[in-house]
């Protein structure tokens, strides 16, 4: 949203070149092996619904997460079923041999276009899927259109530095933004400093997960922004 606070990012890459040689050493060599091991290609529906969804459940689970259309067979059968209908999404995927090692969806929205679930099987890490299904994908935009303006979302409410590290070496810029939580009302009267001494005690004491106090104290960092967001628009925006 747009607020005076700044506490957030947008990873962006807006730009008229792509070329191998914008790219650092090690970033171009990791480029050239994806380019070099996987095939670019839009996914088939099949695919999607058979390796994608693995993929998918590979990764929810290296991230200690759950997303239903994203574990769910049926639900991802039919998202994708949905996104497939538009001309204004793309989804990608990097093939080695015949395997899906990697796919991307990319949704363009007033000019600008959206990364969505840029998904890898680990055991195919070393040929680099990820960085050519970006590099191809870019570069086909600008073929077309000349330039590009293209988002890799949201820096993570979470520390995750090598996801980080990939989008800024894939020449992505991190551009200052702002983000609410929204929380209902009465679990907001308890984000507050007591409630954050009683999670620290029962991380000692109760085992309480580690991820949770993050999201705990993360939401109770944003609770100035929520309030001035509130302040501006009320519950109804």
């Amino acid at each position: 949203t747009d607020l005076s606070i700044k506490n957030s990012y947008e990873y962006v890459f807006t730009g008229k070149t792509y070329g191998i040689e914008c790219f650092e050493s090690k970033i171009r060599n990791q480029i050239r092996k994806g380019l070099k091991d996987c095939t670019i290609a839009n996914v088939t529906m099949d695919d999607m619904t058979g390796c994608g969804f693995n993929i998918n459940r590979q990764t929810l689970e290296e991230h200690h997460r759950s997303g239903d259309y994203l574990d769910d067979k049926a639900k991802w059968t039919n998202y994708i079923a949905t996104l497939m209908q538009y001309k204004d999404v793309y989804i990608k995927g990097a093939y080695v041999g015949r395997i899906l090692a990697a796919y991307v969806v990319f949704i363009k929205v007033c000019n600008k276009y959206y990364i969505y679930h840029p998904f890898m099987d680990k055991q195919f890490s070393a040929s680099c899927p990820m960085n050519a299904l970006i590099f191809t994908f870019i570069n086909e935009v600008l073929e077309r259109e000349s330039t590009i303006d293209v988002s890799y979302g949201l820096a993570s409410y979470s520390e995750k530095s090598g996801l980080d590290k990939f989008k800024k070496g894939m020449l992505f810029r991190e551009m200052q933004c702002t983000r609410v939580v929204q929380v209902n009302q009465l679990l907001r009267i308890m984000v507050n400093g007591a409630t954050h001494k009683l999670f620290k005690i029962l991380c000692k004491t109760a085992n309480l997960k580690k991820s949770s106090m993050r999201k705990f104290e993360y939401v109770l960092d944003n609770k100035k922004t929520l309030n001035e967001y509130l302040r501006l628009y009320g519950d109804g925006r």
